[in-house]
């Protein structure tokens, strides 16, 4: 199944997203849903924002951590 959905970020706003559904075999009824933005697009370009956005603070918080590590 696949189709498109609204979804609202905090951080970057709205966004358009198609997306679609896969039944994982050997389960009772799970399904694995992937959304992506198409390329060029303004969802595309807020997706892009999201994960400098998530780099920077995964960077700081490592950088946070090896520093309470060598104190």
């Amino acid at each position: 199944m696949s189709g498109s959905s609204y979804l609202h970020h905090p951080q970057v706003g709205g966004m358009e997203l198609s997306y679609e559904k896969l039944a994982v075999t050997g389960t009772d009824g799970q399904v694995l849903v992937l959304f992506h933005a198409a390329p060029g697009s303004e969802a595309a370009e807020s997706l892009a924002l999201l994960a400098q956005i998530a780099a920077e603070a995964a960077s700081s918080e490592a950088a946070t951590a090896e520093y309470g590590a060598a104190t």
